[in-house]
Parts: structure tokens; sequence; C-alpha cells
């Protein structure tokens, strides 16, 4: 895990064991309508935009606690927390608009739920500019994960952990 921070720059998180595989369910494959610098900029006009920088941040002491106790499933909270707090500044913007199509809803609903039918309760859903969905799961468990994904002709991108942000 790595903290972005305005000031000092990219950070390396001391990580406890969990070592992930992020699965990026391909639910959209077009170009955007609405490209990452627009939408940063239409953010601002959202009613939602003020007190963000100030969630972000609470949110990631939070999950800074949670990594220190190794609680994934509070982790797993805060991130999609985060997630759907970004993607509610879209949806409420001056144009409003939105990434997400009926397959991405349904995934965060199903993992804000817990559903019964995923391989294994401990993943981490975000999302990212677009519809696809970011599913981080524990690595141990990727092979039931890609065996679910196939079974239920879901597209996807497999991507590991390297040696992290270098400059």
């Amino acid at each position: 895990f790595v903290e972005w921070n305005p000031l000092t720059g990219v950070q390396a998180i001391a990580s406890p064991q969990f070592k992930f595989v992020d699965f990026i369910l391909l639910f959209d494959e077009k170009e955007k309508q609405v490209s990452s610098s627009e939408a940063h900029l239409r953010v601002m006009s959202s009613p939602h935009y003020a007190g963000r920088v100030d969630r972000a941040h609470h949110r990631l002491s939070l999950i800074l606690g949670a990594l220190e106790e190794q609680n994934l499933t509070t982790l797993s909270d805060l991130v999609l927390c985060d997630a759907l707090d970004m993607h509610d500044l879209f949806h409420t913007s001056n144009p409003p608009f939105s990434y997400l199509n009926a397959e991405s809803k349904s995934w965060i609903d199903r993992a804000k739920n817990r559903d019964a039918d995923f391989p294994t309760k401990d993943l981490i859903l975000t999302l990212d500019a677009g519809a696809n969905v970011h599913l981080f799961v524990l690595e141990e468990t990727t092979g039931v994960w890609e065996t679910y994904l196939r079974k239920n002709s879901i597209k996807f991108i497999c991507s590991k952990a390297g040696k992290g942000a270098h400059y």
C-alpha cells in the first residue's frame, strides 16, 4: 500500500500480512464520455464537494488503523465507502454524469452485502474512473476467484503486486 501525499509525495505504508491480487472486472471497454481531467473539474460543482478532502483524510486514518489491526472487513468497508463518496460527486455535479453501469452497480451491491455466492468473503472492491471494478482478493484465493469469474462469464484482467512505487 502507498499513500499519495501532496506535500511529501508517495510513501509506502507498512502493510500487514495481506497479499492481494487485483482482478479488474471489465464491464465497459469503450472510451469514457467524460475524461478523468474533466471529472475532476466537474466534482467541484457538486454540493457534496465541501468536506470531501476532510472525509478522505478521516477515512485514510481509519484505513491505516484497519491495516494495523489487520481488520480486512473494516478495510473493505472503508475503501468502498471512499470510492462511493467520490462517485457521488460525479452524480451530483453540474452537469451530472456517471461512469457506473448495471454490472458495476450490481457488484457494488453484492460487495456491500457480502454476497453468499462469492467464493470468499475476504475482498475489497473499489472503482476507478469508469464502469470497471477492481476486486482485491487475498493471493491464496486467486484460483477460486478465477474459476468463479470464468464460470460467470466475467471478462477480467488479473494483476499481482509488484515492487511498488519507486522514484
